[in-house]
């Protein structure tokens, strides 16, 4: 953290976006738009209930989970200490209720490591090439517009850039020193990465490579590559070893359904990254790849690790039908390097002409900053489901019903029924918080719920009116 010091480009890119991502951390709240921001939560909540590292849920590996538990954790214990609950029941209730302040806290915690990631990038860059290089990766890691929104939820992939870019960034030392200690690092730096999310364990094979290249001088330390990986895994993921069993039938179950899911995405496989990229990074998706067809020819043995660590992750997730871009987040830190590099050699040709400079970064960035104020100015104002969600609060009272087809968690409005009389949290909350809910059937945000297919709706429906969803 030294290089903050004395570094006024890095510390005003930091502000700057932080600025821009800080109100993207109250989108929705109390509703959230993306649905893992629940599901992760429910996992850390369930653990800290259980007094367990046992996740109970094996479709992910539990790095982020134990990350947000200790979050959850800090929260619960400042909430205790300035006297925002009374004890733990309260603290359970809050989250079912106004679950506001747990989704901030861990929206809080992706921007930190949005920004912790920047910093790295910056500083081994900066080491191993030089500051052109390291403001030109600093600049897109920082106006990267798919790190812009993920770095907004309290979710896997702010972690998983981080981590991910550690270890892939680590590639570059292991280039310039390849001791046994770089190769069992680089390994444990992997593990964690794997331990975030499965795909990100391509990462391994730019270790590999750089490996091969210089095995003559280092004939075992790829042994110690190996155990700082598994090391690195199991270390955050316990339980693979304990309930390995539950793991690997989750990781299998997960695995089929990206073959076998259908996803709001839709794209030709293959191709739909590529496409995707470009979609939604804008002319930095066209750099992204312009700079990986330029390693190619440039220097193909130096940048082969990068090279391999991309083309063979885009060609596992592009065989898949569920698609997302967020599934190739593990390699935008080796498109970064490669961009990094490209862009610098641009630029060398060009340095008597700073216009060509100018016009460049004006491409590359300008829309990115633009699309970022939009968007900030739409969070800035209600939406239609927020604007839906005020409407029910002002003219729905308690005790009265709203039918719907699908439960949507992310309204922003509780129904206590779902956790005393009927569904899953009636079954698994134990009695204490189901007394404690009872004091809630009044508040403005309850309103009954009642789902179409409900084997006998009657029975959930007090006299009063209902609301039908068309």
């Amino acid at each position: 953290m030294t290089i903050l010091k004395s570094n006024r480009f890095l510390i005003f890119l930091l502000l700057v976006i932080a600025a821009l991502r800080l109100p993207l951390l109250f989108e929705g709240l109390p509703a959230v738009y993306n649905s893992t921001e629940y599901f992760m939560a429910k996992i850390a909540l369930g653990m800290g209930s259980g007094v367990s590292l046992d996740p109970l849920i094996y479709i992910y590996p539990a790095l982020y989970a134990y990350v947000l538990l200790a979050i959850f954790s800090l929260f619960f214990v400042v909430g205790y200490i300035f006297g925002f609950f009374n004890g733990a029941l309260d603290y359970a209730v809050q989250f079912l209720t106004d679950p506001t302040w747990f989704y901030f806290t861990g929206r809080l915690a992706s921007l930190v490591f949005s920004l912790l990631t920047i910093i790295f990038i910056y500083n081994y860059i900066h080491k191993y090439r030089d500051e052109t290089h390291a403001r030109i990766a600093a600049l897109l890691a920082g106006f990267s517009i798919n790190f812009f929104e993920f770095s907004a939820y309290a979710t896997q992939e702010s972690l998983l850039i981080f981590i991910s870019g550690l270890a892939t960034i680590f590639i570059l030392r292991l280039q310039n020193k390849s001791g046994g200690i770089e190769y069992l690092i680089a390994g444990l730096l992997c593990g964690l990465a794997v331990g975030v999310k499965y795909n990100a364990g391509f990462i391994f094979l730019g270790v590999l490579v750089v490996y091969m290249q210089n095995m003559k001088q280092n004939k075992h330390t790829i042994w110690l590559a190996l155990a700082g990986a598994v090391s690195g895994f199991i270390m955050v993921n316990p339980y693979w070893i304990l309930k390995f069993s539950d793991f690997y039938q989750g990781f299998m179950l997960i695995s089929d359904q990206m073959y076998s899911a259908v996803s709001t995405d839709r794209g030709i496989n293959y191709i739909w990254e590529i496409t995707t990229l470009i979609k939604t990074e804008l002319a930095m998706g066209v750099l992204f790849i312009a700079a990986t067809i330029w390693a190619f020819k440039t220097d193909f043995k130096k940048y082969l690790p990068f090279i391999v660590i991309i083309i063979v992750t885009l060609a596992y997730v592009g065989s898949w039908n569920k698609k997302g871009i967020d599934y190739i987040f593990p390699i935008f830190p080796a498109w970064i390097i490669l961009s990094s590099d490209f862009i610098s050699n641009v630029l060398n040709r060009f340095k008597q002409k700073r216009n060509i400079t100018l016009v460049l970064y004006t491409i590359l960035f300008f829309p990115a900053m633009i699309f970022m104020l939009y968007h900030v100015s739409l969070v800035l104002k209600n939406d239609t489901r927020e604007t839906a969600t005020d409407w029910i609060i002002t003219n729905v009272s308690a005790q009265e019903c709203i039918c719907y087809d699908n439960h949507h968690y992310d309204l922003g409005i509780s129904d206590v029924d779902r956790f005393i009389s009927y569904g899953a949290g009636a079954r698994q909350l134990p009695d204490a918080i189901k007394v404690k809910l009872e004091s809630y059937r009044n508040d403005d945000r309850n309103i009954h719920m009642v789902p179409i297919n409900f084997e006998d709706t009657s029975k959930t429906l007090p006299g009063s009116n209902l609301y039908e969803a068309e």
